[in-house]
């Protein structure tokens, strides 16, 4: 499948990055093998193989409460706080 460089700029739009136009083609041609790798996979035969995941049981952990994090430790790496809180970019338009 062709990656055109009008969708690498939707992409990266949508991902909120910004991508040098001297890198495209290189991303271009990344994007097309993923893409290739993909379709590959889709052409592989499962239909002897059956999946039930009724036949195991509780197979997540207990759900037991334990102590958070102290606020400092999870202030501590935090690029921006506001009032003993992470603040983070706003990701809808007003």
């Amino acid at each position: 499948m062709k990656i055109t460089h009008d969708e690498i700029r939707h992409v990266a739009r949508l991902a909120r990055i910004e991508i040098p136009e001297e890198q495209f083609d290189k991303l271009a041609q990344d994007m097309e093998s993923i893409v290739d790798m993909v379709a590959q996979l889709q052409q592989v035969d499962l239909s002897g193989l059956s999946v039930n995941l009724a036949e195991q049981s509780n197979i997540f952990r207990e759900d037991v409460p334990t102590p958070s994090m102290p606020r400092e430790a999870v202030l501590q790496n935090a690029p921006a706080r506001e009032a003993g809180c992470v603040l983070v970019p706003r990701v809808m338009e007003e």
